[in-house]
């Protein structure tokens, strides 16, 4: 019997630690590769244990730089650079160039996108600037001004300068 248990209790499982809406998929499974399947705008890919999440309330202005997956539910001004895939939820703004292995745009981006990988706008995302990446979605509805170039899936982004 557990320390804390009283003897004519039930016994429950215990609750798991809440999850923010974004991070959750269909059949409640987290999967490597980002997607823009879930209608709420999320997708969010997180690859292992570890993301870093910048929360609705958040407003940040810098580079960040991780080997992590990011999630931007709230706003960031600067660059973003993640190993990982990176992720602008519905409602979430950055004004700052992004490069990662896949990118999703469910809110707003304005500023370069480089994905290694895959880039996917959706209907709710808008993207105002150039995007390189192996393969680029755009939803209908989705809003987008700049110039998309294809380049080799998984290529290395081209040297700044260059």
């Amino acid at each position: 019997m557990p320390l804390f248990q009283r003897p004519n209790e039930e016994k429950t499982e215990p609750a798991s630690p809440p999850i923010a809406p974004t991070a959750r998929r269909r059949g409640s499974k987290r999967r490597a590769s980002a997607s823009a399947a879930s209608p709420a705008g999320s997708g969010t890919s997180t690859g292992g244990a570890s993301s870093t999440w910048i929360g609705k309330r958040a407003q940040i202005e810098g580079e960040i730089v991780s080997h992590d997956d990011v999630c931007v539910q709230g706003k960031l001004a600067g660059a973003v650079r993640s190993r990982g895939s990176v992720v602008v939820s519905e409602g979430g703004v950055v004004k700052a160039d992004i490069s990662a292995r896949d990118v999703v745009v469910h809110g707003r981006v304005k500023g370069d996108v480089e994905a290694t990988g895959k880039t996917e706008i959706s209907a709710t995302g808008s993207v105002t600037g150039g995007v390189s990446a192996g393969s680029v979605v755009i939803a209908l509805g989705a809003e987008f001004e700049g110039v998309v170039r294809r380049r080799a899936p998984d290529a290395k982004p081209p040297a700044k300068g260059s």
